[in-house]
């Protein structure tokens, strides 16, 4: 793995950086991206059925369209040039 030396100490090179919650990889290719993406809207459906029996039948259709919507409109803001196999993930 490649590394720079500043003050004569190595800092190798990371797969992926994240920053302001968004991870890069080194091919800008978003796959870490669209993974934890995935992750989120599969984590908040599981949650969604855990409390499901406390919530009335609208307002857990609200709540359960309101928490998946707004991830897969973030999701849809980054799929220029997106691979088909993260297309398929989303």
């Amino acid at each position: 793995m490649a590394s720079l030396t500043v003050a004569g100490i190595p800092i190798l090179f990371s797969e992926t950086i994240t920053m302001l919650g968004v991870t890069l990889d080194q091919n800008l290719t978003l796959n870490n991206r669209v993974s934890s993406i995935s992750r989120s809207i599969h984590f908040y459906t599981r949650a969604l059925h855990h409390i499901r029996p406390a919530l009335t039948e609208p307002m857990a259709a609200t709540l359960g369209v309101s928490l998946v919507q707004s991830r897969l409109d973030y999701a849809n803001s980054i799929m220029y040039g997106i691979s088909a196999s993260n297309m398929y993930k989303l």
